[in-house]
């Protein structure tokens, strides 16, 4: 049918929404798990990052623990490009929205006044009105650094979404039935077709690639990735010598899916004598 993105604000019951449009429309569901589980598939370790992430936190702590925050953008996208080349998906949150924006897809974003989900969180976790404001208070920042520190982006910006639901004001039947309704208008105007699969999964390689040589060889190394035709990769850019021009085409070669790689990196002096 098409491809949904969700983002909710903490305790806008935004999960139950989500959970809702997934069991009506038998869509998998992508969440954080979900991906989680499949970057610890690939071919070379990704758990310190993983582990460093996981909670959304502020700048201050990615930047002591995680010094490369390309990688863990290549990361999500791989997964991402590769679910959407499937079809019929919701993904719940995780930036999303933010490279899956083409005219097949629908971004949603659900929303609540502070003091409701205050009360929301009161009523979740058993704890007093002051303390909720605390949390909740940390938790915004928190999600609002995190995609500000990994997409320089604003989570608040209305334009990154097709629909805005305020769920203190609209009940869940009636947000759930309007994303359905939206959702099959898509697919009525621009179902995705096979070339559009087929483009999802060239990208999704191309990011596998690149979250392996971003995690391997210096973040300050200039490279281009593409992938025309599904498994054949190309590398463009800037290298300081043959030795590294041959460990990246060694790394490339050895990420899941990849039949050739193209190596037209150009050796450069980095610096003076």
């Amino acid at each position: 049918m098409t491809i949904i993105n969700i983002s909710r604000q903490p305790y806008s019951s935004g999960d139950e929404i989500c959970q809702e449009v997934v069991d009506q429309l038998n869509y998998k569901l992508v969440d954080k798990s979900e991906i989680n589980n499949k970057i610890k598939e690939f071919h070379i370790n990704f758990s310190d990052e993983l582990h460093d992430l996981a909670d959304e936190k502020e700048p201050g702590f990615f930047k002591h623990f995680f010094k490369n925050p390309q990688v863990y953008n290549c990361l999500l996208q791989a997964i991402l490009f590769e679910e959407a080349s499937l079809d019929n998906v919701v993904i719940k949150g995780r930036g999303g929205h933010y490279f899956l924006n083409q005219p097949y897809v629908l971004n949603v974003r659900i929303v609540a006044p502070f003091e409701a989900r205050c009360a929301n969180l009161v009523k979740a976790e058993g704890i007093n009105p002051d303390a909720a404001e605390k949390l909740l208070e940390k938790k915004d920042h928190e999600r609002e650094n995190f995609i500000s520190y990994l997409f320089k982006e604003d989570i608040s910006e209305a334009a990154a979404y097709d629909l805005i639901f305020n769920h203190h004001k609209l009940d869940t039947d009636v947000i759930v039935s309007t994303i359905l309704e939206y959702a099959k208008k898509i697919q009525e105007s621009h179902a995705l077709s096979d070339n559009e699969k087929e483009m999802f999964k060239c990208k999704s390689l191309e990011k596998r690639v690149e979250a392996t040589l971003r995690k391997e060889i210096s973040e300050h190394v200039h490279l281009k990735i593409n992938c025309d035709k599904l498994g054949e990769i190309r590398i463009s850019g800037f290298i300081s010598d043959e030795l590294e021009r041959k460990h990246i085409s060694e790394l490339a070669q050895k990420c899941h899916g990849v039949t050739s790689v193209e190596n037209d990196l150009d050796t450069i002096r980095m610096h003076k004598p």
